[in-house]
């Protein structure tokens, strides 16, 4: 997995200050490139917007220029050693999952590591818009930071998560994961999820899970995960497999809190057209659940919405 420049969009929120620390974190590990970007959005674009009726609009447009500025400053020093290079940016774009997208082309971007902005109650049910538009559009991975409770600090990567349901697009998150894994001496685990319902239970007397019609499945997909890892070559790492029966994107999130895994690493289906815009629901009940920062990975064939 090559990682030469990393994106990491700030509103100056809390939780794109933790996102910046773990952005932080991964352009050291591979001497990459930080890009920290800004995006003014004023709406300015839509014709019919209410701003072209207030007065001194450019002057408005200065005084955030100046004050972003002075933030994004305050955010870097801490990080301005002299070890990493970082980029400060601020651009300015009808909407800010644009300014993402459109910077992220221009540059290149390897990685884009953004905070979803979680919050409480009934919002917290939705990925916030602009990280849900920017996983489901960026042109390279994403990694996406919820915001942490307990306001701890990211330090390291050690424990590296990656679900695997042997379709072609998992193939390739275990691929950046291993990747990772070797980048950061992590330790590998590999977890494959069995749906737990048989449908209807009634036509199998009864059973209600393929682990009772079946009793050796588990130890076949342990042996197809280790297979898999295998298969990969190159430089080798500490993996383990696991198979767990559940809902996937619950038992995902919950095999990650149990194990205090740093990072998960999935990946969504390759589509074209429409369907490309559609996140999947176990990647977005993942990043939206997970105690831990997901990157999200697309096949290398996949293609541009509506080609």
């Amino acid at each position: 997995m090559k990682v030469a420049k990393v994106l990491c969009p700030t509103d100056f929120s809390p939780c794109a200050g933790q996102a910046l620390e773990v952005a932080v974190l991964v352009a050291r590990s591979f001497g990459a490139e930080l890009h920290v970007l800004h995006g003014i959005v004023l709406h300015a674009a839509d014709p019919h917007s209410a701003v072209h009726h207030l007065p001194n609009l450019e002057e408005i447009e200065a005084i955030l220029q100046r004050a972003a500025a002075s933030a994004l400053a305050e955010d870097i020093a801490p990080h301005a050693d002299g070890t990493l290079r970082i980029v400060e940016v601020q651009r300015r774009a009808p909407f800010a999952g644009e300014a993402i997208l459109n910077y992220a082309e221009e540059i290149g971007a390897d990685l884009i590591v953004m905070g979803t902005h979680g919050r409480r109650g009934l919002s917290h049910l939705l990925l916030g818009s602009v990280a849900n538009e920017v996983v489901r559009r960026a042109p390279c991975p994403v990694m996406t930071v919820r915001p942490r409770p307990d306001g701890a600090h990211l330090r390291a990567i050690d424990r590296i998560l990656v679900p695997v349901d042997f379709s072609k697009a998992a193939n390739a998150a275990l691929a950046a994961a291993r990747d990772l894994a070797v980048a950061w001496t992590a330790t590998l685990d590999v977890l494959h999820v069995i749906e737990e319902t048989v449908m209807p239970a009634f036509y199998a007397a009864g059973v209600t899970s393929l682990l009772q019609l079946d009793p050796e499945i588990r130890t076949r997909c342990q042996a197809e995960l280790s297979r898999r890892v295998e298969r990969l070559g190159g430089p080798s790492v500490v993996a383990n497999a696991h198979v767990r029966e559940g809902k996937a994107a619950q038992q995902i999130v919950a095999f990650a809190a149990e194990q205090a895994s740093d990072l998960i690493v999935l990946a969504t289906a390759g589509r074209t057209g429409v369907e490309r815009l559609l996140l999947g629901s176990v990647a977005e009940k993942v990043v939206r659940l997970a105690p831990c920062p997901v990157l999200v990975v697309r096949p290398e064939d996949d293609e541009e919405a509506g080609s």
